[in-house]
């Protein structure tokens, strides 16, 4: 049987286009291993950071009058400041004896663990004000001796 032959067609044969064979994925990298801890560490802790030196005093605030208040001026004016019933208990004459009044305008009293009272007012502003306190006890005293002389009469 006779073959045909086949006639060459008019539009090329495209070329064959080279294909990149697929690229392998890369193999995941293994984990290292854990190392353990030295026993003894390595290297030494760090230094304590030295102490800050202590601060100074500040000055005096000025709520006194420079030593020119009478002992009501230095309570009405200055010791209510703090004692106000905000920073410190509310504050009368009345409230604490003679004895304790006198404690408290001493030097190194318990008063001054919270307030240094030389820091804000004068010796003669103290002076002052303690006779004013003391003076309000003793007013207050004989007010009630006196009452209770003339109750005691009819």
């Amino acid at each position: 049987a006779p073959v045909a032959a086949v006639a060459p067609s008019a539009e090329p044969t495209p070329e064959p286009v080279a294909v990149a064979p697929p690229t392998p994925k890369p193999e995941p990298e293994p984990e290292p291993e854990p190392v353990a801890a030295p026993v003894a560490a390595a290297t030494p802790p760090p230094a304590p950071k030295p102490a800050e030196a202590p601060k100074p005093e500040e000055p005096p605030k000025p709520i006194s009058g420079h030593g020119r208040w009478s002992g009501q001026q230095v309570f009405a004016r200055g010791c209510t400041r703090c004692h106000a019933g905000i920073a410190a208990p509310r504050l009368r004459p009345a409230d604490y004896s003679v004895r304790q009044w006198k404690r408290i305008f001493r030097k190194s009293s318990r008063h001054d663990r919270f307030a240094r009272l030389a820091r804000f007012f004068s010796p003669r502003e103290l002076a002052a004000a303690r006779g004013y306190v003391l003076g309000q006890l003793e007013a207050k005293a004989e007010s009630r001796r006196s009452k209770g002389n003339v109750a005691g009469v009819q």
